[in-house]
């Protein structure tokens, strides 16, 4: 989503970066940011009942090949059962994530 007009994705940038305003917004101390993005459990293809879904965090279009920032958070919706309460989070090795287009998790 290039607009930010879908909901489903934000990015998130340096403070000061060209892009920070309207489109992007400044990440805070330490890398932090807090945002709300509009996810469903089904749509474009993709059922989250059927396979498993998540929101993921990476580096932008500018640093397509840096992996370092990959993070993916998996998800549940309601009538699913959800996953062990009280992890630590989950530690993924670079190049391990991969994307699909249609789950539009960027």
């Amino acid at each position: 989503d290039m607009s930010g007009g879908s909901k489903t994705s934000q990015w998130i940038v340096p403070p000061g970066d060209p892009y920070e305003g309207d489109l992007a917004r400044a990440f805070g101390p330490g890398g932090t940011f807090d945002v709300e993005i509009e996810i469903a459990a089904k749509g474009d293809g993709l059922d989250c009942a059927e396979v498993a879904c998540s929101v993921v965090t990476r580096a932008d279009h500018r640093a397509g090949g840096d992996r370092t920032q990959d993070v993916r958070i998996p998800v549940a919706f309601a009538g699913q059962e959800p996953g062990e309460p009280g992890g630590e989070g989950v530690d993924v090795p670079a190049g391990t994530v991969s994307y699909k287009a249609v789950a539009d998790c960027t």
